[in-house]
């Protein structure tokens, strides 16, 4: 914990924000990891729950179409996906300063 706090307050963040700041990146990454792997319980392996075409049969697309969009975003490219999300959380952070 040490060296990203002392990184984020060298870069000049307070105390105060560089403790939120690393809090709500850790929690994204772990949260995030979680996530992937109840999509994917063992590599290779997905659970058949979050198969896009059986996710799209049980949402009923008139009530709920952009929870039905969120699947090809939530299930796919995960890499891709958490990057996304990590760097809303950094320009965020970047625009407290």
């Amino acid at each position: 914990m040490e060296i990203p706090l002392r990184k984020l307050i060298d870069d000049g963040f307070s105390h105060r924000d560089a403790v939120h700041g690393y809090v709500a990146i850790y929690s994204y990454t772990i949260g995030f990891v979680i996530e992937e792997q109840g999509v994917h319980p063992r590599p290779g392996e997905p659970d058949e729950r979050y198969d896009l075409v059986r996710r799209a049969e049980r949402i009923d697309a008139e009530k709920y179409p952009l929870a039905l969009a969120a699947g090809e975003e939530l299930f796919t490219a995960y890499d891709e996906c958490f990057e996304h999300g990590l760097r809303q959380i950094a320009t965020g952070m970047e625009r407290s300063l």
